[in-house]
């Protein structure tokens, strides 16, 4: 009777876990549904397939390629409900490298959200204390950006649009007359707000959605054109 209590309570702690996995990703799907719906560009939803441990903080493979959607190019916003996770590399018939945000490859036109203070968010290559950070560079010298605020794609670049989420800024060093400033503009450490180290499913951003091209004005910050093709579930 003992052993098979003990075989009882084996299979029902299996249970719970696989209950509670399921209510887990019920419960980001929610939010990716949630989020897709309230975006005002259009998204491809895809899933994480590949991410190899010597290239942990480097690039991802998602599930999506040229096949799938011939939208998809080069370059492109890559985001989560809870931020930007980085850009599209190489595009591939089945599949898309994704290139993170803390990879040294990957540059972003930002802004202090709720300022005029603009610089680039480029990643530093590096994994300090659990968490992968960035660094926002050509901050002006009299920025006043402090810790808590929220750093956002200004809309400046060719590629990605203005107000999508990057990070929190967590740290800002005092200027100094050396490398790599030379007193010249002020630094700023950033945490992504997107969890780079639990990638599941993502979205692609292509373009703005249907009812908003016509009102769209053409400039260095919007997003390009990305057809009129339907958003994939």
């Amino acid at each position: 009777e003992v052993a098979k209590l003990r075989q009882q309570v084996a299979e029902l702690t299996v249970q719970n876990q696989v209950l509670a996995d399921k209510t887990t990703e019920n419960s980001r799907l929610r939010e990716m549904l949630g989020f897709r719906e309230a975006s005002p560009y259009r998204l491809r939803a895809c899933r994480v397939v590949s991410r190899e441990p010597n290239s942990w903080w480097d690039t991802v493979q998602v599930n999506v390629g040229w096949q799938d959607d011939p939208n998809l190019a080069k370059d492109q916003p890559v985001v989560s409900p809870r931020g930007v996770v980085g850009k599209t590399g190489n595009v591939s018939r089945d599949t898309t490298d994704v290139i993170l945000m803390v990879n040294q490859n990957c540059s972003i036109s930002a802004t202090v959200e709720g300022t005029h203070d603009q610089g680039i968010v480029q990643g530093q290559g590096n994994f300090e204390e659990g968490k992968p950070r960035v660094m926002m560079d050509y901050l002006p010298k009299n920025s006043q950006v402090a810790p808590g605020q929220f750093i956002v794609t200004s809309g400046l670049g060719p590629y990605f649009p203005a107000g999508l989420r990057l990070g929190t800024v967590i740290e800002v060093p005092p200027v100094k007359n050396e490398y790599p400033t030379f007193g010249l503009y002020r630094e700023a450490v950033i945490e992504p707000t997107a969890d780079l180290n639990q990638l599941d499913e993502l979205f692609i951003v292509l373009g703005p959605k249907q009812g908003d091209k016509q009102d769209a004005k053409p400039d260095s910050g919007s997003a390009p054109d990305a057809g009129s093709a339907d958003v994939s579930h």
